[in-house]
C-alpha cells in the first residue's frame, strides 16, 4: 500500500489542483445549498486533506477527476470541497466552516464523501476504495434512488398519525445507512420514539444503543488524536525513542479500554512514519518486522515481502525529495 501511495502522490496532487476548478467545485456550503435549490440538484461534500492524505489524492486521481464521474456529478450534484490541509493555506472563515461541518455531520476520517439533499441533509456516506469510476457512479445512483425512497416514505408519513406514521418514518430512515441516520436524523428519531413509546416497531432501542456506542468510539478517537498531536508529535520531532516508548506505556496504562493490539498498531505506525520521513530504511524495516513477528496473523504478515518493498520505495522517495529541497537560508 505504501508503494501504491507514493506512486500516486505527485500525480494526485497535480490532479487535485487542476481539475477541481474545472469541475466547478465550491468551498462554501451555504452557497452550495443556494445553488442546489436553484438547480434542483443534490449536494456532494468531500472532506479531504488535499496536501497530505494519500487516500484522498488517490480518490481524486482514480475517481473524482475521471470524465465518467465528472459528467455524472455535474448533472446531479453541486460539488463542495471541504479541505483540511497541513501546508496549504485557506481562509480562516473556511477553516471554521469546515471544522464545524466535520463535527456536525459526524465525519470520522479522510476522505469522506457525503451525499446530501438540496437542503444539505446527508443521506449517504462513501470513502475511498479500489474500484472503477463506472462502479463508483453506479453505486452513487443506487444511493440517490434510496434517497427518493426516503422522500416518498417521509411524504407518506405526513398523511398518517400515531403508530402508522411511525412505521413510515422508520421506513424512510431504513432506506439509508444507519450511521448517517444516527448522526443526522435526531429529530426524526425522537418523533418515532414519541409515536411508539413501547417500541413495538423494535427500532428505537437499537438506535439508542448504536448512538451510545458511536459516542464512546468518538471519545476514543479524540483521545488518540490528542495523544498523537500533543504528546507524540514533539517527541517524534526530536526523535526521542525512549520518550515515545514511555509515552505509549503511560497512554496504555491510563486508557485500559483501548485494546492492546490497537495501541501496538498505533506505535508501529508512528515509528514507521518517523523513520520513513527521516530516510532511515533499516529502522523502518526493523519496526515492521518486529510488528509482523508479534502479529503473525495480521494482513501485514501475510504480505511481508510487499510491505518491505513498499517501505524501501517510500524511503527512496523521501531521500529524493530531501535532495531536491532548497537549502535553508543562512
Amino acid at each position: 500500500m505504501i508503494k501504491k501511495i507514493v506512486a500516486f502522490a505527485i500525480l494526485a496532487l497535480f490532479s487535485h489542483l487542476t481539475f477541481a476548478n474545472e469541475a466547478g467545485w465550491k468551498t462554501n456550503f451555504e452557497d452550495a445549498k443556494t445553488a442546489a435549490a436553484r438547480e434542483n440538484k443534490d449536494i456532494l461534500l468531500e472532506f479531504t486533506g488535499s496536501d497530505w492524505c494519500m487516500p484522498c489524492k488517490m480518490l481524486h486521481t482514480e475517481i473524482l477527476t475521471n470524465p465518467v464521474f465528472l459528467e455524472f456529478a455535474k448533472r446531479n450534484f453541486i460539488l463542495v470541497e471541504l479541505d483540511f490541509p497541513k501546508k496549504k493555506e485557506i481562509a480562516p472563515a473556511l477553516q471554521e466552516q469546515n471544522k464545524k461541518l466535520f463535527a456536525q455531520f459526524g465525519v470520522q476520517g479522510y476522505p469522506t464523501i457525503l451525499l446530501c439533499d438540496k437542503d444539505g441533509l446527508p443521506y449517504a456516506s462513501l470513502g475511498y476504495s479500489k474500484t472503477t469510476p463506472e462502479s463508483y457512479v453506479a453505486y452513487m445512483e443506487k444511493l440517490m434512488q434510496a434517497r427518493k425512497e426516503r422522500d416518498d416514505a417521509f411524504a407518506e408519513a405526513q398523511k398518517h398519525a400515531g403508530i402508522k406514521k411511525a412505521e413510515f418514518l422508520v421506513k424512510a430512515l431504513q432506506s439509508m445507512d444507519m450511521k448517517v441516520v444516527d448522526t443526522n436524523y435526531g429529530a426524526t428519531l425522537k418523533e418515532i420514539a414519541e409515536l411508539d413509546p413501547d417500541d413495538t416497531l423494535n427500532f428505537t432501542k437499537p438506535r439508542v444503543e448504536a448512538i451510545a456506542k458511536a459516542k464512546q468510539q468518538s471519545e476514543l478517537n479524540r483521545l488518540i488524536i490528542d495523544f498523537s498531536q500533543k504528546t507524540l508529535k514533539p517527541l517524534k520531532e526530536v526523535k526521542d525513542i525512549n520518550g515515545i516508548h514511555q509515552a505509549f506505556a503511560k497512554f496504555a496504562e491510563s486508557n485500559p479500554q483501548i485494546p492492546a493490539n490497537k495501541i501496538e498498531g498505533m506505535k508501529h505506525d508512528h515509528f514507521l512514519t518517523m523513520y520513513i520521513q527521516s530516510g532511515d530504511e533499516a529502522n523502518a524495516i526493523a519496526t515492521s518486522e518486529q510488528y509482523i513477528a508479534a502479529n503473525p496473523d495480521s494482513p501485514m504478515a501475510k504480505n511481508k515481502e510487499k510491505v518491505i518493498t513498499a517501505i524501501k520505495e517510500a524511503v527512496k522517495k523521501q531521500k529524493e525529495k530531501a535532495l531536491n529541497e532548497p537549502a535553508p537560508a543562512k
